[in-house]
């Protein structure tokens, strides 16, 4: 299809929804941005990776047919848990350029647990992102990166695989850094979108210096260069928080270092129930669960939940140098495989009557 024919010379950006969870080899409905409001087009995609028009956006991406009908992520219907995932690594052709900064996507989940969707939803993408510097909390500025590192970023999130959320779709924000010499990190995965939130493009510092970054932070090094740290942080450390915090956001999950599986109940075996409880926990300062409830119940299934997780350990989580209490969804499933005991058999036929006497 000749399409240079019939429009103008202009560089449309491409929206895309994936239709397969699996690849891309089947039709793929897109939208032209740019061009006449009438221009659809039906593309046959063979690459399993996003293409350069999905990573070289002029204005933020608008939602997708599957993020527009998302349902809200709430204690009942939490993010899932990540059974594959991986992070990209710097891009090959950017290593001369040293650059630091980081990529916000927001990806939408659906009924499989599959990535189905994924778009850049703020231009210019800058934030900034917390690290902890010979023991001190610093600031990593980032620029907006270029193409190759929003290709990278999407390439990696498309190949992510959830547990099958409760009810679906979900969408939710996926921030990943880069920076030399490491491959990228994971540093924000919630329904909530990134702090600080990316300024405005009209947004502009009243009080540069010269030197100076534009859109730089307060505190800033007069002369400093994108991707320098930021080390005026003076403000006082937060008090520390009146109970558990919820994980999210700068809060990352623990790392479970003891994990105790679940004892499948021998009645729900010869029931052949199987699913998932999703239990609610609190982790305390020393990393063990102080207390857990159900939130999604699975009936026969919960107590045996509840009793697997109580016993679960994690790695301390720490928040300005110091231990806190957090609260987290975790999931326990239950599946029947072919050893599990079949249903005991039903009582005896009971012998016929003797015949009557002659």
């Amino acid at each position: 299809m000749d399409l240079g024919a019939s429009v103008p010379p202009v560089s449309p950006v491409a929206r895309c929804s994936r239709q397969s969870p699996v690849a891309w080899s089947r039709p793929v409905r897109c939208r032209f941005l740019g061009a006449p409001a009438s221009l659809l087009a039906v593309v046959l995609f063979t690459a399993a990776a996003p293409t350069d028009a999905q990573t070289t956006p002029q204005s933020a991406a608008l939602p997708g047919p599957l993020e527009r009908s998302a349902v809200a992520v709430t204690p009942e219907n939490p993010i899932p848990r990540r059974v594959a995932s991986e992070l990209p690594g710097y891009p090959s052709e950017e290593v001369g350029t040293k650059r630091v900064g980081t990529v916000t996507l927001r990806i939408t989940i659906d009924e499989t647990g599959s990535v189905a969707e994924w778009r850049q939803p703020f231009l210019p993408d800058r934030s900034s992102w917390p690290r902890m510097v010979d023991g001190k909390s610093m600031l990593v500025m980032g620029a907006p990166l270029d193409p190759p590192f929003v290709k990278a970023a999407m390439n990696a999130v498309s190949r992510w695989r959830y547990e099958p959320p409760a009810r679906a779709p979900i969408a939710l924000y996926v921030k990943i850094g880069f920076a030399p010499g490491a491959d990228g990190e994971l540093l924000w995965h919630d329904a909530r979108p990134p702090d600080p939130a990316p300024p405005a493009p009209s947004q502009t510092s009243s009080t540069g210096v010269q030197g100076g970054v534009p859109g730089g932070v307060p505190g800033g090094v007069p002369g400093g260069v994108p991707g320098g740290v930021v080390a005026g942080l003076t403000s006082a450390p937060p008090p520390p928080p009146a109970g558990p915090v919820r994980v999210g956001g700068n809060i990352k999950p623990p790392r479970k270092i003891k994990d105790v599986p679940p004892v499948y109940p021998p009645v729900a075996q010869a029931a052949r129930v199987q699913g998932l409880v999703i239990i609610e926990a609190i982790i305390g300062t020393s990393g063990r669960v102080s207390e857990a409830k159900v939130i999604r119940s699975v009936d026969l299934l919960d107590q045996a939940a509840l009793d697997a997780v109580r016993q679960w350990e994690f790695e301390p989580t720490l928040l300005n140098g110091e231990p806190v209490a957090i609260i987290m969804s975790v999931t326990v499933n239950f599946v029947l495989t072919s050893q599990s005991p079949a249903p005991p058999p039903g009582p005896p036929p009971a012998a016929p009557p003797p015949p009557p006497p002659n």
